[in-house]
């Protein structure tokens, strides 16, 4: 093997399986030096690439096979994070205004994020200002979602409504 195939940069899709088709160029010469026509394919069906990995089995199978081996090498793949698409920010409760209180206290419900298949995607929201007071005249505040597929996924960052509203004041009375 003079040069193994090549595979295009991906984004990482779980429904994007790599096919023989993926595989460009590549070159092979036979025991006279000369090219040996045949065909690259991966050795495993319906390989879903990921961003971490170490590469893919393919086998070269030579037109002569009555004269020459198969041939086995990794194929490099390089595959980047996708990012996922936020449908629907998560929902913050109303709250009034408490400097006791931070941001982190505030529970968010719902929400959803669509991985590259277009399916829900498993993760957690969170604010990145954990110990800012959100006060009444806020424009929202960011928060992140972390896929649980960290390793394939981006992060997301959105900005996410927070309506407080004014405390009201109680005097204590001296006795």
């Amino acid at each position: 093997v003079v040069k193994v195939p090549t595979v295009a940069e991906r984004e990482y899709n779980p429904d994007a399986a790599l096919t023989d088709s993926d595989m460009t160029g590549g070159s092979v010469t036979g025991a006279d030096g000369n090219e040996l026509a045949g065909t690259w394919s991966f050795t495993g069906k319906n390989i879903i690439p990921t961003v971490n990995n170490k590469g893919y089995q393919a086998v070269f199978t030579p037109d002569d096979a009555n004269n020459y081996n198969t041939v086995t090498r990794t194929i490099t793949v390089k595959v980047t994070k996708a990012t996922p698409a936020v449908v629907t920010v998560p929902a913050v409760a109303e709250r009034v205004y408490n400097p006791a209180v931070a941001l982190a206290d505030s529970d968010m419900t719902g929400g959803s994020v669509t991985g590259a298949d277009g399916n829900e995607l498993a993760g957690t929201w969170s604010f990145t200002g954990k110990n800012i007071i959100p006060t009444v005249n806020n424009k929202g505040y960011q928060a992140v979602f972390t896929p649980d597929d960290a390793n394939n996924y981006s992060t997301v960052t959105r900005t996410i409504t927070v309506k407080v509203t004014k405390a009201t004041l109680v005097i204590a009375e001296k006795p």
